[in-house]
């Protein structure tokens, strides 16, 4: 060869000024059947070509793309110039190559789990330690909540890190190895790369199948019970409810038994107003029909209920309230609200003024939840909606014939007991030891992750840049014939494997939902709406409103967003039972996630496989 153009050559290399690009310091072709070689540099490599040297194994780099043929130079002739041309140096080992590694990768999942290992044990020798009777703090009701808001939020950040820890190494051990996807291919089936797939899982390697199962039968108890380890608890007034006429305020001497058969007499007498269950519409119902017990022993502890008499004189029912008051204070669980006397002197079933023969006209004992929603403010008898308080507050005649058992009420008298103090943070130990227990094992499956993962001898196949480079690197022999083809066609017919019709393929735009299945779009997607759609019908049916949810409040209790779970009388039962109920419903979420996120994977992976191209130098990692 010139020697002028070798000596050109040499400065160029040994020159970091000179753009190895520049036209003019690269060879022209040589027209030969093997390329000449010049001081280790190919002059010539055409795409696909083995170097000619066949003493020379060192990888090749690509210095510059000329048309349909590239030129490349050894990593051996251009390291002693640019040692970053050598990926094994020093220098080349910079941050930004060493975060783009699998091994970096690895390091921080097990990082990460390490890091809330600590904080899931230190946060359970703390409270063991510290707390008193279970209870982290005890106190004012709002600080209370927001203790547990702020508790709840760094629960949910470490449940995301560890729980995205291990999906990280779910996702590769399921990448399949070179020699897997070898042995698929001469079977004539496909593999999945660079997406979440439980289709390779039949396909990999018994380790890699054991280490899977075990991240995802780890994941269940985190998703289950991570969220109920830290819990508040507040205070719920159990009252009195009282119906009575003016003469029992002014001491009017009452007779129980007389009135409890009063009661029952009107049982079965029909009224028109709205179902307090879905579909709420409005319907002619017996007053009886939330079966109320007239219950002269327990609310009148007596026969003639003097006792409440006693307490008005003493001041105890100083709170007067109007019915929109009385109805804004009674229609939620939670309050310093306790006994209530409603005072009507007017009967909507008779159509006629209440006499003063029977002072007392109903009593009853609100002692339990009826959740969701209080409605004994409200009954079967009333035509307005309990749930949406808003309207009758801004329109106080909506609730003019505001009745309790068929009795207008004018007025009410409330008396208080203050429980704003008596809200408490609480924790599980058994909870918070089973999530050390499972975050520990997720650690030590991580660090066995990394152990296989990084296999020199067949590394995992995770990115379309793994693929990429794995097949310049060595051809597939089963499918280096076949042009590049879909999905529908390599599944539909085997002849495609053969390489027979050989198909041109022409670059064309598509949008990017052609990057999945049409079924696995619409099984993903229709998920999803199914689930928004029945989560609002839920809410709409609950709280009148389906989108009445945007004003409870982040962190708030409110009497539509829970509900009264029958059953279990071990108290141990019944809350576990609680526990599972409130978190199955983020799980289903979380299961839709992981579906979601195999769907963008896809289309994205799709997006990118025709980028690969020959002047494209972009890392391609997914």
């Amino acid at each position: 060869m010139d020697h002028d153009l070798t000596e050109e050559m040499e400065l160029a290399f040994m020159s970091p000024d000179i753009d190895l690009s520049h036209e003019h310091l690269l060879p022209p072709p040589v027209q030969s059947d093997n390329a000449s070689q010049v001081n280790g540099v190919s002059a010539q490599l055409s795409i696909g070509e083995e170097p000619t040297d066949t003493d020379d194994d060192t990888p090749l780099l690509a210095a510059k793309h000329v048309g349909p043929q590239a030129r490349f130079a050894s990593i051996t002739a251009l390291s002693p110039w640019f040692p970053e041309a050598d990926p094994d140096s020093d220098e080349a080992q910079t941050f930004r190559v060493k975060r783009s590694q699998r091994k970096f990768l690895l390091n921080g999942c097990a990082g990460l789990a390490a890091f809330t290992f600590v904080i899931n044990l230190g946060s359970l020798l703390y409270v063991h330690y510290d707390a008193e009777d279970k209870s982290i703090f005890s106190g004012d009701c709002d600080q209370s909540g927001k203790l547990n808001s702020i508790l709840h939020v760094l629960i949910n950040i470490l449940s995301t890190c560890l729980l995205g820890a291990s999906n990280v190494c779910m996702q590769l051990l399921v990448a399949p190895r070179r020699s897997q996807i070898d042995f698929a291919h001469k079977s004539y089936k496909w593999l999945d790369i660079s997406i979440p797939s439980v289709h390779n899982f039949r396909t990999i390697a018994w380790k890699q199948k054991l280490l899977w199962l075990f991240f995802a039968l780890t994941s269940l108890p985190l998703h289950f019970l991570y969220n109920s380890s830290i819990y508040g608890t507040v205070a719920v007034n159990t009252y009195v409810i009282l119906v009575v006429t003016p003469g029992f305020i002014n001491g009017a001497r009452a007779d129980a038994r007389a009135s409890e058969e009063q009661a029952k007499s009107r049982e079965n007498i029909t009224m028109y107003g709205l179902q307090d269950i879905p579909p709420h519409h409005y319907v002619e119902t017996t007053l009886n029909e939330h079966n109320w017990r007239f219950n002269y022993s327990k609310p009148c502890r007596g026969e003639n209920c003097d006792i409440y008499q006693t307490r008005m004189q003493q001041g105890a029912f100083g709170i007067r309230l109007d019915p929109v008051e009385c109805l804004s204070a009674y229609t939620t669980s939670f309050g310093n609200q306790s006994d209530v006397i409603l005072v009507s002197t007017y009967d909507l079933v008779s159509d006629t003024t209440v006499t003063e023969d029977l002072p007392l006209l109903f009593a009853a004992e609100e002692y339990r939840l009826l959740g969701p929603g209080v409605f004994w403010a409200c009954s079967t008898t009333n035509s307005f909606d309990c749930r949406s308080p808003e309207k009758w507050k801004n329109d106080p005649n909506l609730v003019s014939n505001w009745n309790v058992y068929g009795y207008k009420i004018d007025y009410c008298l409330q008396s208080q007991h203050d429980n704003s103090d008596l809200c408490r943070v609480m924790y599980t130990a058994p909870i918070l030891i089973i999530v050390c227990i499972m975050n520990l094992c997720k650690l030590v499956a991580i660090v066995m992750t990394r152990y296989l993962c990084l296999d020199q001898d067949d590394p995992a196949i995770c990115t379309i840049g793994d693929a990429v480079a794995s097949f310049l690197k060595r051809q597939d022999e089963t499918t280096k014939n076949i042009c590049l083809t879909d999905y529908s066609k390599i599944t539909r017919d085997k002849q495609y494997w053969r390489g027979r019709p050989r198909i041109e393929w022409r670059p064309e735009t598509k949008r990017w939902f052609y990057g999945a299945t049409l079924r696995s779009s619409i099984l993903v997607l229709s998920g999803g709406v199914a689930y928004l759609i029945a989560s609002l019908f839920q809410i709409n049916n609950t709280a009148g409103s389906a989108s009445s949810f945007v004003h409870y409040g982040f962190g708030k209790i409110n009497d539509y967003a829970h509900d009264n779970i029958q059953g279990f009388s071990d108290i141990n039962l019944k809350f576990y039972s609680r526990v599972l109920f409130v978190n199955v419903w983020q799980f289903a979420i979380s299961m839709l996630y992981i579906q979601y996120n195999a769907l963008l994977t896809t289309i994205l992976c799709n997006d990118e496989c025709p980028k690969v191209k020959l002047h494209d130098f972009d890392a391609h990692e997914v």
